[in-house]
């Protein structure tokens, strides 16, 4: 067990499966844990409200920030690259690779497409209630 901090509520592993990335709502950031050597590593601090977390592309880690509804790109070592606004708070995040889009469901009942590239809110989809942008991105 490890002590990261106050709600953690979503994980992710590195490409090569050697960093477990955890964010930690409440206290604002992403906790780094070394899976070989079972050990915390430096955590890395994030914008308000981190709720969950996907791999992006070219390491980037996809984390949407709940409190602000925004998108934080983030890179593992270097920390918060950019924050894109959102419309509404989101909550779970996917990423196809192939469109380099982030695809974020929010509480306003739609889907956030992200331009990863272009570091902006490209459009949004109109779903039903709490739409699930990894069926999406799997379709």
């Amino acid at each position: 067990e490890f002590p990261v901090g106050e709600r953690a509520e979503g994980s992710v592993l590195d490409a090569a499966g050697e960093r477990c990335f955890i964010v930690v709502r409440e206290s604002n950031l992403i906790a780094v844990i070394d899976v070989p050597g079972l050990r915390m590593i430096e955590p890395l601090p994030t914008p308000p409200g981190p709720v969950r977390i996907c791999r992006g592309p070219a390491e980037l880690l996809l984390v949407p920030l709940y409190h602000d509804a925004s998108l934080a790109l983030v890179h593992p070592v270097e920390g918060v690259r950019d924050v894109v606004p959102l419309p509404d708070k989101p909550i779970p995040v996917g990423y196809h690779e192939p469109s380099r889009t982030a695809l974020c469901s929010t509480f306003g009942d739609r889907i956030c497409l992200v331009d990863i590239d272009g570091r902006r809110l490209a459009r949004t989809i109109p779903t039903r209630k709490d739409p699930d942008p990894l069926a999406v991105v799997t379709l």
